[in-house]
């Protein structure tokens, strides 16, 4: 519960704007390649900044590879029929779909890198003592699902001729 209470202001800050963006995206409308590329990226550069503040980089990064893995693989099998994103080039526009996914992958990226966070910061003699922290690795690898799945989105993209 302390952790909540001492939690700064700003990381609620965050929290609201990825509720913001996540429901805006709830509905279909046109976009510019740079709104579809922005949020995936401040995703993978948090998650990035998370990994390297680990002391066991090692373990971060096997979760991250596995769970891109997984997130890349749910995309493409969703995504290959009808992508969330589509390119008309006879009126150059972006449009994206509505859907709930990036929502719930803002969410689950957020709360999964809070609790990363968090944990390092519990005593050592209350944590049990395995070599890998298993909340650290769940966590990355929840992280690195949601964020494969996001770039699986850009990935899939539809460009019409």
């Amino acid at each position: 519960m302390n952790i909540l209470l001492y939690t700064p202001l700003w990381v609620w800050v965050i929290l609201f704007v990825l509720c913001v963006l996540g429901i805006k995206q709830c509905k279909t409308h046109t976009v510019s390649l740079i709104q579809i590329l922005i949020a995936p990226v401040i995703s993978a550069l948090l998650f990035v900044f998370v990994i390297f503040s680990y002391i066991q980089v090692g373990q971060s990064i096997a979760g991250l590879l596995v769970g891109l893995g997984i997130g890349m693989g749910f995309g493409v099998v969703k995504w290959h029929k009808k992508p969330l994103i589509e390119y008309n080039a006879d009126t150059q526009q972006w449009q994206r779909y509505g859907s709930i996914i990036p929502l719930i992958s803002y969410l689950c990226i957020f709360i999964c890198n809070y609790i990363s966070i968090a944990v390092q910061y519990i005593p050592q003699e209350q944590l049990v003592h395995f070599y890998v922290n298993p909340v650290v690795v769940s966590a990355d690898i929840i992280t690195s699902v949601f964020i494969g799945v996001l770039l699986a989105m850009i990935f899939m993209m539809k460009v019409h001729k």
